[in-house]
């Protein structure tokens, strides 16, 4: 019985070192989106219409695509006809 007590003891330890947070924080998911995003592909249906760097992008005007979240609880949209 002394030996369950001790393996569980053991396990335990491991589980509680194992799971501290090594001092490490994690930034809120707020500060982590805050900032304006652009589109690198963009599909309509099963075609590909838009890709950064493509040259036969049938959508070209999604390089204008934006949406800044990085104006304290606004957001700005930029479509990809530039409205």
């Amino acid at each position: 019985m002394k030996t369950i007590y001790s393996i569980v003891l053991i396990l335990m330890s491991f589980l509680v070192v194992g799971c501290s947070s090594n001092g490490t924080t994690v930034d809120p998911m707020v500060e982590r989106i805050a900032k304006s995003w652009n589109v690198s592909v963009v599909r309509e249906g099963n075609s590909v219409v838009f890709e950064i760097g493509g040259s036969n992008n049938t959508r070209p005007g999604y390089v204008n695509f934006t949406v800044n979240l990085s104006g304290g609880g606004t957001v700005s949209h930029t479509d990809f006809n530039s409205t």
